[in-house]
């Protein structure tokens, strides 16, 4: 099972079960939260990490996410992968401003 994640029901080669362990692995680790409806998101995120570590297949990405303490660093590289940066809120001036009258003082 090498290469992209192919499966048709999740867009996964790895079983419902593997899936399953790593959305709460993931939950339990960085707070982030994939519903069934979102899966497709999910294995996105994974196939972004499986390239972002450099494994071989989606099998070996799956082993050490659930097998390894993951370090911080990991952890953070896995955050990328799973999230999107937006940056909205350093371009509107009004959230400096709240900042400054409301919520600072």
């Amino acid at each position: 099972m090498t290469g992209p994640l192919s499966d048709s029901t999740y867009g996964s080669a790895l079983s419902s079960l593997v899936l399953a362990q790593l959305t709460e692995k993931i939950a339990s680790r960085l707070g982030l939260h994939f519903p069934p409806e979102k899966r497709h998101e999910f294995v996105r995120g994974l196939e972004m990490a499986r390239e972002e570590f450099g494994f071989p297949s989606e099998d070996a990405t799956a082993d050490f996410l659930l097998k390894s303490p993951l370090s911080q660093a990991q952890i953070e590289k896995l955050s990328s992968c799973f999230t999107i940066g937006e940056t909205y809120f350093f371009r509107d001036p009004s959230v400096f401003e709240a900042l400054r009258q409301t919520i600072l003082p």
